[in-house]
């Protein structure tokens, strides 16, 4: 029996479908950004939560939240925003 609210049903259309394969065969993105399209790809295909977020090695609840983005933003969802702060330094 599933737990928690249903999940967000995906559709995608060809010219979706072929850039986020494209980030998928990617070398030089973020691993993260990487991730994020092979979450949504299987998602589209229908896979529930549970056997998505074992396949990426994310917990289900961020396969929910990355779900739902991709549903209300696209392509540009996936990607991480600015965070407050300064930069990093080593």
């Amino acid at each position: 029996m599933p737990r928690g609210p249903r999940a967000v049903t995906l559709t995608l259309s060809e010219e979706t479908r072929a850039e986020l394969e494209g980030i998928t065969r990617s070398r030089s993105l973020p691993s993260s950004l990487v991730q994020r399209a092979r979450l949504v790809l299987l998602a589209a295909e229908g896979k529930c939560n549970g056997e998505i977020a074992e396949f990426v090695g994310l917990s289900r609840a961020m396969v929910v939240v990355w779900r739902q983005r991709f549903a209300k933003q696209g392509i540009v969802g996936l990607y991480d925003g600015q965070r407050p702060g300064g930069p990093r330094s080593i």
